[in-house]
């Protein structure tokens, strides 16, 4: 049995929403329903077609028809030609069209570029459109707008400021400088999540390449040379025993020792600002209390050193020939050799993948009994971004790192762990754009080189050209 639409029903329709038509037709009626909803433009329907909308737009069932009716109203509302004469103000309170959305971002992006947006500003418009119908599909590209204009702002009023003192160098930083590199590492994520939307990532390209050009010549080259006058000046490496990396197990670790069982995480790679992130995601869970301090790795700053320093030791030594480390004598790569190091504590070393295998509540508590303290090396920074093929996917870890070691300390906490330490053997410096060959120093070097790596070389009798410091270990 087939039913029409009666004259009944548009009386009815005409009555409640106030459509009149002497040719009435469901589109007709729909599109007079998206122009009544769109907040510049003259509306056509008495108010009870807002609550109309409102339902239709939020109604899960019927998402796949609003999407579909929301472009050819759309078209059929002439935006093409209406938007670019619409003030953003203007366009701040819609909630039906894609276009809409697209606007707008472009908007804010030209006033990024220009360096005419504020974080004020960037961040009250995405408040604003957070409730709004197309948010949810164009976030990242407001994420890329907020963490652009954050790191115009911060550079501007940061990178011209010198350093007085080695000591300053890490303790501005852990204060306020890593807020540059946590909003250009999100950046770089944002960027990279919009360019998975069809044919959308050129709207944010100029914004990026501009954001680019400031991180790495206005940050990392004024930043680099202001550091790098007090590390010509500097003749001993050397900071307090707590800031130290090479004295974390005597001053942090075996004091605790006598306190209960002790979980130290070292994650390959981890730099401060993560380790920031994740102290802030850490203090939103009741359960838990994270304090959070710096330390600063011996040099040359690379994972063998950063582990070796890391165990219980009074000596470091890097064998000859090689970039090998012994702590007391003993060698340091791989979890045996650093349990056997760690047995004079009552100590094991682990992978996070061997931990995370372990049943918590069975073989888990049981197997953790005999230790007093237990090092778990988690290894993916480090792992991708040390190899040239995989280098820039290091930011897309940065999540999957953090909720990778959120995991392992609630296993520390199902095994009733209690002290829970979370360190890396060094960071890193990341920028989006290749290092180009030229921004590298012609090496000329001289004497017996055990080890050359991208940014540093080990050896003995060493001497180098101009460009290069020299520090001796002792």
């Amino acid at each position: 049995m087939r039913f029409g639409l009666t004259e009944t029903f548009w009386q009815l329709v005409t009555s409640r929403f106030g459509y009149a038509s002497n040719t009435p037709s469901i589109y007709e009626f729909v599109l007079a329903l998206f122009q009544t909803n769109t907040p510049f433009l003259p509306t056509l329907l008495k108010p009870d077609a807002r609550v109309l909308m409102n339902r239709w737009r939020v109604n899960l069932r019927y998402q796949d028809s609003f999407r579909q009716l929301s472009k050819r109203a759309g078209n059929d509302l002439n935006l093409p030609t209406l938007l670019p004469r619409t003030t953003l103000e203007a366009l701040l309170d819609d909630n039906l069209f894609e276009p809409v959305e697209q606007r707008i971002i472009d908007e804010l992006a030209r006033t990024v570029v220009s360096g005419t947006a504020t974080p004020e500003r960037i961040e009250t418009i995405q408040k604003q459109r957070q409730n709004k119908y197309w948010y949810l599909t164009y976030q990242s590209y407001y994420d890329v707008l907020i963490h652009a204009v954050w790191i115009r702002s911060l550079v501007e009023a940061w990178a011209d400021e010198p350093f007085e003192a080695l000591s300053e160098g890490p303790e501005r930083y852990t204060e306020r400088l890593y807020r540059v590199d946590n909003h250009y590492r999100k950046l770089v994520y944002a960027y990279r999540q919009t360019k998975q939307a069809e044919g959308q990532s050129d709207l944010l390209e100029t914004v990026v390449q501009a954001i680019d050009a400031v991180y790495t010549n206005q940050w990392l080259l004024p930043l680099s040379n202001h550091w790098q006058r007090i590390v010509d000046q500097t003749i001993e490496w050397a900071f307090g025993p707590l800031q130290t990396q090479r004295y974390f197990f005597r001053y942090q670790i075996e004091p605790q020792l006598n306190k209960g069982r002790t979980f130290v995480i070292i994650s390959d790679g981890l730099r401060y600002e993560w380790g920031r992130e994740l102290a802030e995601r850490m203090q939103t869970e009741n359960r838990y209390v994270a304090d959070l301090s710096y330390m600063v790795t011996g040099l040359p700053s690379y994972t063998q050193l950063g582990m070796a320093a890391l165990l219980p030791q009074t000596q470091l030594a890097i064998q000859p020939g090689t970039d090998a480390v012994l702590a007391d004598s003993l060698p340091t790569q791989g979890t045996g050799n650093r349990s056997a190091i760690l047995q004079k504590h009552k100590g094991i070393a682990i992978s996070s993948t061997d931990f995370l295998a372990l049943n918590a509540n069975r073989e888990g508590r049981e197997w953790v009994k005999p230790y007093s303290v237990i090092y778990i090396y988690h290894n993916s920074i480090d792992r991708i971004g040390d190899t040239l093929a995989t280098e820039q996917q290091v930011v897309d870890e940065s999540d999957r790192v953090l909720d990778t070691i959120q995991t392992i300390i609630r296993k520390v906490v199902n095994m009733n762990g209690v002290h829970i330490w979370i360190t890396a053997d060094h960071g890193f410096l990341y920028q989006q754009q290749p290092v180009d060959d030229t921004d590298f120093l012609a090496t000329s070097i001289t004497g017996q080189v055990w080890k050359q790596g991208r940014r540093y070389i080990i050896g003995q009798n060493l001497k180098a050209s101009e460009g290069f410091k020299r520090f001796e270990s002792n």
